[in-house]
């Protein structure tokens, strides 16, 4: 669909095809993990399918509050400037990272903790529901929902479930 040069996307306001489209595909990636887990599929990749879920629900909901600011400031510039400035600041803290640390672009903060080689279903589809929450627009925490769920039992992620949603 072609817009004219000088309208806007309204992100606020998304259309009933944008939604039908969004929600088409989180459910296929929950669908996809669900029968993955349950045939067996290796905790590797799901781990990997549902890491890239993470980072996508986190960059979303964190976005604004992360680079809002410096996005706000600069609106009378083009966006491909902007991005290539946050692109160019983030390749410099990798490279930094796997040059000065042997190629741990993480500065050593997670050799604390043990590498995670089993999830539960819990733990995988946690990144969905941030997809899903996000959209609807309902304040959450990234770090209390991701964050927490990674290594832990699922007792506790019941738990954090219910301290976000007690209803």
């Amino acid at each position: 669909m072609n817009m004219p040069a000088n309208e806007e996307i309204d992100y606020e306001h998304p259309s009933r095809n944008d939604q039908i489209r969004f929600y088409s595909i989180t459910f296929g990636v929950a669908l996809l993990i669900t029968i993955g887990y349950f045939f067996g599929m290796p905790s590797y990749y799901l781990g990997w399918i549902a890491f890239s879920v993470s980072a996508f629900s986190v960059a979303g909901n964190d976005a604004i509050q992360t680079v809002g600011t410096f996005i706000e400031s600069k609106r009378d510039v083009h966006w491909f400037p902007k991005v290539a400035v946050l692109c160019i600041v983030l390749i410099c803290v990798h490279v930094y990272g796997w040059m000065t640390d042997q190629s741990e672009i993480h500065f050593h903060r997670l050799d604390s903790f043990p590498e995670e080689t089993n999830f539960n279903l819990l733990q995988l589809l946690a990144p969905i529901v941030l997809v899903i929450i996000t959209r609807m627009k309902a304040p959450i925490s990234t770090t209390f929902l991701i964050l927490g769920l990674f290594g832990v039992s699922a007792v506790v992620i019941w738990g954090i479930i219910l301290k976000i949603y007690p209803h």
